[in-house]
């Protein structure tokens, strides 16, 4: 993987980690959320679905059971507020 991809690569999942932890924080509040969004419009695309996948399942594989509730509704209000945009 060359330098410029994996700089490409961990600023999409600095965001993620960003937008996911807004949407934990606020219980999924779009006044919280939005704004982080509109401000990362250019990692919006399909680049951040297949990190999205591959993030959430390497979490989610790595989370002890009693986590994987609370990780799963927090990535649900996520896909709620981005699907509403």
């Amino acid at each position: 993987m060359n330098q410029k991809h994996q700089q490409d690569n961990q600023e999409y999942i600095a965001f993620l980690v960003e937008i996911l932890q807004a949407t934990s924080d606020s219980n999924g509040d779009a006044k919280i959320i939005y704004p982080i969004r509109a401000t990362n419009q250019d990692k919006l695309n399909r680049t951040l679905v297949a990190q999205y996948q591959n993030w959430a399942n390497n979490i989610l594989s790595q989370a002890v059971p009693e986590q994987t509730r609370n990780i799963a509704v927090v990535f649900f209000n996520f896909s709620i507020c981005r699907d509403e945009a």
